[in-house]
């Protein structure tokens, strides 16, 4: 008998010993790779989802050496060439949770004939494209789009030229305005406040589904591979991309938790019931939209001031410029299923100053000349019908929105009744 244990603990060491040597080698293989390739190293030092890399000219930006990113950090098979139409805007545009082929750029694409170019990026507004002047230049494009996302786009734009160097040019140079700006910084940052209320409080909301460092097996190369294995057999299975795992349990234990750590809380809401059941937060998206904050107004101008700065590059090419006038979730759902009732507090301050930024964009828009399609109607049509244009559990748009956007655009710039002519 003790024999036959001592044989199998010689066993269990050998195979435990064997595992070791080979963890070990398969680790010096992982990082001799990494060291020749870029792409490689970059893909084994995170998750799929994370690829950002710090700019310190506009903040964190998507590494170019990231997979399904050109050369230039935009998604696209190629930076190369001339197009007929460039697609500016942020993550919306990106196509965040959404496959490359079913954004709205390549709808666009592939339905008019056109060579589309989607230079979109997270957190970007339009003052942001003023850092890319020459890129846009050198595309020689027919049409410029830009998708303005009332959702957040004044706070990213205020936050990137107030706190990055590359955008300090358009920081404002009233005094009495820079004053107002420094005392409600002093009295409440606004960049806490937002990442506070993302993640709806500091409750466990999010917290699963974005919990993806680990301080000791992160530094290991073999680690992530297993961990994007893992990730990308999830997505094969459940036919879906994976930038979030989003599978239906995933969806149904976030708006649980809304449920249970927020009832009776306008700051994260959950409305309607089964298939048709959303996840709102009025109380995070506000913090973009308070026009009483002069942080906000000041995003407001920012962002004006950008898409003239885009038009009149766009003139000065022999180019049309175009504004999308994106809304956010909150406030489409507010005016396509709930007409007003039972909304008031926060939820009813944020359809107030949504409502305003829209006009003051379409009254900037139409005395500049420049040509633009307000999706609010677009959206609340889908929406009422019973297909969001929406993730249930999150603010992006979704394929149908895409589509919507992809549509709208094509009728805009005249696709249906051009020859494309790149």
């Amino acid at each position: 008998m003790t024999d036959e244990i001592e044989g199998k603990l010689k066993i269990f060491v050998f195979n435990l010993i064997l595992f070791f040597i080979i963890l070990v080698l398969c680790e010096a293989t992982l990082r001799v790779s990494a060291y020749f390739s870029p792409t490689i190293d970059f893909i084994l030092s995170r998750y799929q989802w994370e690829p950002l890399v710090e700019d310190d000219a506009s903040g964190p930006q998507y590494s170019p050496v990231c997979p399904d990113l050109d050369d230039m950090g935009f998604r696209n098979p190629s930076s190369g060439g001339k197009y007929g139409v460039l697609a500016l805007g942020d993550s919306n545009t990106l196509g965040l949770f959404v496959e490359y082929d079913k954004t709205w750029p390549r709808l666009l694409g592939a339905e008019s004939g056109l060579s589309v170019y989607n230079m979109g990026r997270t957190a970007y507004s339009s003052v942001h494209y003023t850092l890319h002047r020459e890129q846009i230049i050198s595309k020689d494009p027919d049409h410029i789009v830009f998708v303005f996302y009332t959702g957040n786009d004044l706070f990213d734009s205020y936050k990137s030229v107030y706190n990055h160097t590359g955008l300090e040019g358009f920081r404002s140079q009233n005094a009495s305005l820079v004053w107002q700006i420094n005392a409600a910084e002093l009295d409440d940052t606004i960049l806490k406040d937002y990442d506070d209320n993302f993640y709806c409080n500091s409750t466990r909301v999010f917290i699963t589904a974005f919990e993806v460092h680990d301080s000791f097996l992160g530094q290991y190369k073999s680690y992530w591979l297993a961990r994007n294995f893992y990730h990308t057999f999830n997505t094969i299975r459940s036919g879906k991309y994976a930038g979030l795992v989003h599978r239906r349990e995933c969806i149904q234990e976030y708006l649980r938790d809304v449920k249970k750590y927020h009832a009776n809380n306008s700051f994260c809401l959950v409305m309607g019931s089964g298939k048709e059941e959303m996840g709102l937060k009025p109380g995070y998206r506000i913090l973009g939209l308070d026009l009483n904050d002069p942080r906000i107004r000041e995003g407001l101008r920012l962002n004006l001031a950008g898409m003239g700065s885009l038009h009149d590059l766009a003139l000065g090419e022999g180019s049309v410029f175009h504004v999308v006038i994106l809304p956010s979730k909150e406030y489409v759902y507010y005016h396509s299923m709930l007409s007003g009732d039972g909304v008031s507090g926060v939820y009813a301050d944020l359809v107030r100053d949504e409502e305003s930024v829209i006009r003051i964009t379409r009254e900037f828009l139409r005395s500049e000349g420049i040509s633009y399609i307000d999706l609010t109607a677009s959206f609340n049509e889908s929406m009422s019908k019973g297909t969001s244009p929406y993730f249930q559990w999150d603010g992006h748009i979704n394929g149908q929105g895409h589509n919507i956007i992809s549509k709208q655009v094509s009728k805009m710039i005249g696709a249906d009744h051009l020859r494309p002519s790149r």
